[in-house]
């Protein structure tokens, strides 16, 4: 654990502003019993739907999570938004946001697992929501699911051979491309 949590659901591409997060996330971590202590400081990611909350210390931001993981943050709107949050530490990286994300419950993880922020723009990000907007979505499930290669069924648990699907599309093989190109992946010997 540390004093930085990284919130998602909540940040500028959703409209919001450090003030508003701060303030919304004091009123939200006030009404937990004991409440929680409020944040120092909020930084925003430029045009993302999360943010970088920090707090006094780790037991603060501990507490801090565990209240957000379990409440809903009411804002302006008659709308409710869930919030998620981690553990995020401080990391130099030149090429990448210099905040990464950690797990919050486990200090293991598999050798090699990275998380890059910002890895694409937003507007490479709403390019790719718009491939897979052109085809309609499954809502046979309680979620809405979409297959492209091919189609896991959930009667088998497993994949369904005799469904068709459709290809996967051109930018997210693209896509796969340019992570393997910028993060190369070492081969057993």
């Amino acid at each position: 654990p540390t004093s930085i949590l990284h919130v998602a659901g909540i940040g500028e591409r959703l409209g919001d502003g450090a003030e508003e997060v701060k303030g919304m996330l004091r009123a939200l971590l006030e009404l937990a019993q004991p409440p929680g202590s409020d944040p120092q400081c909020v930084h925003m990611a430029s045009g993302a739907s999360y943010c970088f909350v920090e707090f006094a210390s780790a037991d603060e931001a501990h507490r801090a999570l565990d209240i957000l993981d379990s409440a809903q943050a009411i804002d302006d709107s008659p709308t409710l938004r869930t919030l998620r949050a981690t553990f995020a530490v401080r990391k130099k990286d030149p090429l990448h946001s210099s905040i990464t994300c950690t797990s919050a419950y486990s200090a293991a993880r598999p050798e090699g697992l990275q998380l890059v922020l910002d890895f694409i723009s937003p507007a490479e990000e709403l390019s790719l929501l718009a491939v897979v907007n052109q085809s309609s979505w499954d809502s046979t499930l309680a979620r809405r699911v979409k297959h492209f290669g091919y189609t896991f069924s959930y009667g088998l648990r497993g994949i369904d051979f005799s469904a068709e699907t459709p290809p996967i599309p051109g930018a997210f093989i693209d896509l796969a491309r340019m992570s393997m190109n910028t993060f190369p992946v070492s081969q057993p010997a």
